[in-house]
């Protein structure tokens, strides 16, 4: 009974450590990003556990009294290695953006972690008459790290994601906001649409090679001399719908809950009377409670069960990627694609995606959830958009097929895999692009159709620039150049350029002084055509590629330029300011 019970304590370490300890870290981790609870993200685990528990000690029963000593000498090897691999073997890999991960800048470590991995349970076996009697102190510290670890992260004031509670003015549930997304008044209309990554030089490239591109944007200017404020979307969308640039000043949370209250430009429209619609990343949603809004990929589900299911498989192919060794987690990323979304999610995800979205094909790369989901919004858009509202109306919609990985063709069918091995990085990224534009061009032409093109001020922008072909180009400026494009109302016009200093925190002032409403935004009106030439403009660059990056309370410097003159030009960027956070006080250069 007692070599049983010394097996079934090395097994309660191994599941405790991988069914409960590891999703909870990463739940932890990622609180801000998923929504389910804890009982929603382990709902699994104590079935997993039972049966993992039940075999082990049915095969302790069978057993020999040596072979028991080896199963529990091996089983506590493997639960010390998934805590080593969590938690010591933690490598950089990056952000998870849809970018594509170095594998070969880990080979190293990769072998190391395999030659771990095979020596530890050979070692725990041969040493077994010397582990055994320790078996049960072995599997106590494994889980009192486990949960030492959790408790620290708590102790951080990390929180697990809870259900928030929508507050009373905001009076729309999820369905309801996807039915009212393509309502719009008659009278007077404000629609922007951020192309996520899509930067002016990209825009500029593809309207070279498709001119023709340029009769369906009558009306547009494109400001090519645009400035971002912030390399990544975390810190640019804040901006774009505040004005409020972040200066590590405060918390990150804070920043984004002051700039996503009423005073924002859809509270402020919506206050005046505009019926406002928000879509956007799930990130920001648990700071537009007082709003209307939806997280991009909540299309994808129809019913609360999918969300719950994706969000599950989510956590879980991360949780296996943080805990897998190197090797094993080329196969859990798989290309993008992520093992368990890939495999395990309704089948109507991969018919959707292949069959119904993008026609069929062998082998063919799988877009990511919010590539189908910006797919979804267009596709809608074009189907149910009509004139039934009797306000006027604000509409937000942040799509993502500009943004990597690129996996698309120029018509939006999938490559192939040999397609997208053989096809270089930038020539994948502008086919990818060209397409992402249709779709925004069907919508403009959906208005169009209905006959309330004229009574729309349309802006159509990106978040941030790309990298791509801007090796020439100092770091802190190779995502410094997005597009904008705007439409001012009553403008049938062929498309202009102008290379005003714009800047993405211009667009709240110049949508409130377009419609003649007053709020206390920073900037210029850009349609008011009175920026000066010498103005400064100041952009916030952070290069941090840790995964702890969503969930950081401040960045850890934050370089502050000034830019007078071409955003394209690096004589004239200045550096003016490190921002690093000082304890207890504002940031300091």
């Amino acid at each position: 009974m007692q070599a049983i019970l010394k097996t079934s304590s090395a097994m309660l370490a191994l599941i405790l450590t991988t069914l409960y300890c590891a999703p909870l870290n990463l739940l932890l981790l990622n609180a801000r990003e998923i929504s389910s609870s804890p009982s929603v993200v382990l709902a699994l685990s104590w079935k997993i556990a039972l049966a993992l528990m039940a075999f082990t000690v049915f095969l302790s029963v069978l057993l020999s009294f040596d072979n028991r000593r080896i199963l529990g000498c091996l089983i506590i090897s493997i639960a010390t290695l998934f805590h080593l691999q969590g938690n010591l073997f933690a490598w950089n890999y990056g952000l998870f953006d849809g970018g594509d991960i170095d594998w070969q800048a880990h080979n190293a470590v990769g072998a190391l972690e395999i030659a771990i991995w095979l020596t530890l349970p050979i070692l725990a076996v041969h040493y077994r008459e010397k582990i055994w009697p320790h078996i049960h102190l072995l599997a106590f510290i494994i889980v009192m790290m486990q949960l030492s670890s959790l408790g620290f992260q708590l102790s951080t004031g990390k929180k697990f994601p809870a259900q928030q509670a929508v507050a009373p003015d905001a009076g729309q549930t999820t369905k309801e906001v996807d039915q009212t997304l393509y309502d719009f008044s008659n009278d007077e209309n404000v629609l922007i649409v951020i192309a996520d990554t899509f930067s002016s030089p990209t825009f500029d490239e593809i309207l070279n090679s498709e001119p023709t591109i340029a009769k369906r944007l009558s009306g547009f200017t494109s400001y090519s001399n645009t400035l971002g404020v912030s390399p990544y979307t975390l810190l640019s969308i804040p901006t774009i719908l505040s004005s409020k640039v972040y200066e590590n000043s405060g918390t990150i949370q804070s920043f984004m809950d002051e700039s996503f209250n009423k005073n924002s430009l859809p509270g402020v429209l919506q206050e005046n009377g505009y019926k406002a619609r928000v879509v956007t990343m799930g990130l920001y949603k648990g700071y537009l409670q007082w709003l209307p809004s939806q997280n991009t990929t909540s299309v994808l589900d129809r019913k609360k069960e999918g969300a719950q299911l994706r969000e599950y498989l989510q956590l879980w192919d991360v949780t296996l990627f943080r805990y897998a060794p190197h090797y094993l987690k080329m196969r859990i990323y798989n290309e993008h694609k992520w093992f368990l979304q890939t495999h395990f999610l309704d089948p109507e995800r991969r018919k959707d995606a292949q069959d119904i979205l993008f026609g069929t094909g062998p082998a063919m790369m799988i877009p990511t959830s919010v590539h189908r989901a910006s797919r979804i919004i267009r596709d809608r858009f074009v189907e149910r958009a009509s004139i039934v509202s009797e306000s006027p109306t604000f509409k937000f919609i942040h799509l993502f097929t500009s943004h990597t990985p690129y996996l698309m063709d120029s018509d939006g069918s999938p490559l192939s895999e040999s397609q997208y091995e053989a096809r270089a990085l930038e020539k994948r990224a502008l086919d990818q692009s060209k397409y992402a534009l249709t779709e925004i061009l069907d919508i403009l032409d959906k208005l169009k159709q209905l006959g309330i093109y004229e009574k729309t001020l349309i802006i159509v922008a990106a978040d941030h620039g790309n990298d791509i072909k801007n090796e020439s180009r100092a770091g802190f400026m190779r995502r410094s150049h997005p597009m904008l494009l705007i439409k001012p109302f009553d403008d049938g016009s062929n498309l202009r350029y102008s290379d005003a200093p714009t800047s993405l925190l211009d667009i709240p002032l110049t949508v409130s002084k377009a419609l003649d409403i007053e709020a206390d935004f920073s900037g210029y009106p850009i349609l008011s055509g009175e920026i000066p030439r010498g103005r400064v403009r100041n952009y916030y660059y952070f290069n941090w590629n840790s995964q702890g990056f969503w969930t950081a309370d401040y960045l850890p410097q934050l370089e502050k330029y000034e830019i007078t003159g071409q955003a394209d030009d690096q004589d004239v960027w200045k550096k003016s300011c490190n921002l690093k956070q000082v304890e207890n006080g504002p940031a300091s250069c």
